[in-house]
């Protein structure tokens, strides 16, 4: 019997979990497109050997390696909201079984 109300949590914290899937895989996407730009121009300044170039690379080294920290906290989050919907999903299972053999006696 209690089932359907566990039924719509589940289903918000599956809705939860997508949204966050959906909002991680744009930032994700912006900052992998910004380190391609970031090692295109490390590249093309290594290339050409300018002291100012070689100078800027340091500053583009520091963006990028920040990029890639941010994309690993992103992953981190998002990993850590698919958990807690697994969690929320077995809790109302387990309450459904309870619910459901104090309901059969």
């Amino acid at each position: 019997m209690g089932g359907g109300e566990g039924g719509g949590e589940k289903k918000a914290a599956a809705a939860g979990v997508a949204t966050a899937f959906k909002s991680v895989s744009r930032q994700v996407q912006f900052l992998l497109d910004h380190n391609h730009l970031l090692i295109n121009e490390i590249n093309h300044n290594q290339e050409m050997r300018l002291p100012e170039g070689l100078a800027r690379n340091v500053h583009l080294i520091r963006d990028l390696n920040a990029n890639i920290a941010k994309v690993a906290d992103l992953y981190a989050t998002l990993s850590s909201s698919f958990g807690v919907a697994e969690v929320v999903g077995k809790l109302h299972e387990g309450e459904s079984d309870k619910s459901n053999s104090v309901a059969s006696r």
